[in-house]
């Protein structure tokens, strides 16, 4: 399965073993998504002007507590890092306007939205967990596996 070639890393070294399935036990994400487009939202609106903005993000449909937890300790862990980078191979095809499977090697800053557990779960599992990585700097463009 291609999504099975997504990497997370707190380091660049590190990237050859942060397969998120294999390595970290997470499941593939339901919707990838890769934006490297200006986008501009009227401020009336509530938002901002954005020009050359690259992101990814990645959204589980549900996580259990272990692959939550693992999934903040890396986002965590990249942000206390000297530089507050995390590291990723992602795919640019998944912006839908290219083709898919261009895998690319990228750094950017980590953020997890809140999480909110299912209800009736006791907490044990999430629906719609969110990784978003914002302010990408593409360091292989291929990405080198």
């Amino acid at each position: 399965m291609i999504i099975c070639k997504i990497r997370l890393a707190v380091t660049e070294a590190l990237l050859a073993q942060g397969y998120i399935v294999h390595n970290w036990r997470i499941g593939a994400p339901s919707l990838p998504l890769y934006n490297d487009h200006s986008q501009k939202v009227g401020l009336a609106d509530g938002g901002q002007s954005l020009r050359g903005f690259r992101s990814f993000s990645l959204t589980f449909d549900v996580l259990d507590s272990l692959q939550r937890r693992t999934l903040r300790r890396i986002a965590e862990e990249a942000l206390d890092s000297s530089g507050g980078l995390i590291f990723a191979t992602v795919d640019r095809g998944w912006n839908g306007a290219g083709p898919i499977d261009d895998w690319i090697d990228v750094s950017g800053q980590a953020h997890i939205p809140q999480i909110t557990p299912i209800g009736n779960s006791n907490g044990l599992a999430s629906s719609g967990v969110t990784l978003v990585v914002g302010n990408l700097t593409i360091i292989n463009d291929p990405a080198s596996f």
